[in-house]
């Protein structure tokens, strides 16, 4: 059996999924992905040229996805673990509801839970070949339909409460294939997203996250998670 460590990450192109594929590629993972900026991801494929697969994707388009997969396919049958990170987040969505632009809105659930739908179904052939595979959701502290104090950011906070729902259905449906799935609260890091002020860095959080992809997930497990392994409430 090939002990060879395969990983699909969307959203890989900076931060948090940056900071997980390097830690993934450090640890002699082969880690594939990217995002709508592959070209950023150039100076990794130079420090890791046999196990760094950069590709462009597009969550909202399937067809992309689709060329994504063949790509995989070119070099490996099985994905041990695919993390669903691509994300947005609209500043512009922290506004009252009179204020909401509801077509902007679409685009943000397009991305932040249908995107995940999209990845998760072309992937999911892979991950079914690999060994104690598993899927990771990163979420938000704002989807939370229990721990939930903000206010505004109506597109934002829904997009990622679907994406829990979407964990949740998903661990009616893939334990029994032998897939582990769960979401995470990645914590507030400094990123283009977060801001310079955040008190957590991308590689702090990954490295959570990563720990809690090893274990965590299975059908008698919690479904969401705080990057630290805490339980976060849905």
């Amino acid at each position: 059996m090939n002990s060879e460590r395969t990983c699909f990450i969307t959203g890989m192109t900076d931060g948090l999924g940056l900071a997980m594929a390097k830690q993934l590629l450090q640890e002699g993972w082969k880690v594939f992905g990217g995002g709508r900026r592959p070209e950023r991801l150039a100076a990794l494929q130079k420090e890791f040229p046999q196990s760094f697969f950069p590709l462009y994707l597009d969550v909202t388009d399937a067809a992309s996805l689709l060329k994504a997969r063949e790509a995989v396919e070119e070099e490996t049958q099985a994905l041990h673990m695919v993390i669903n990170c691509a994300g947005i987040f609209r500043p512009e969505c922290d506004a009252p509801l009179e204020d909401t632009d509801v077509e902007a809105a679409l685009g943000v659930m397009d991305i932040n839970a249908i995107g995940p739908m999209r990845v998760t179904k072309t992937f999911l052939p892979l991950l079914q070949k690999g060994q104690d595979p598993v899927l990771v959701h990163v979420s938000s502290e704002s989807g939370s339909l229990t721990g939930n104090t903000q206010h505004h950011r109506y597109d934002y906070c829904m997009s990622k409460a679907a994406l829990n729902m979407f964990t949740v259905l998903l661990r009616h449906d893939l334990p029994p294939m032998g897939i582990r799935v769960f979401a995470v609260h990645p914590g507030w890091m400094h990123t283009a997203m977060g801001g310079p002020q955040a008190p957590l860095s991308p590689e702090e959080s990954a490295k959570g996250i990563l720990s809690l992809a090893e274990t965590m997930g299975r059908a008698e497990d919690p479904v969401f998670f705080d990057y630290d392994g805490s339980v976060h409430p849905l």
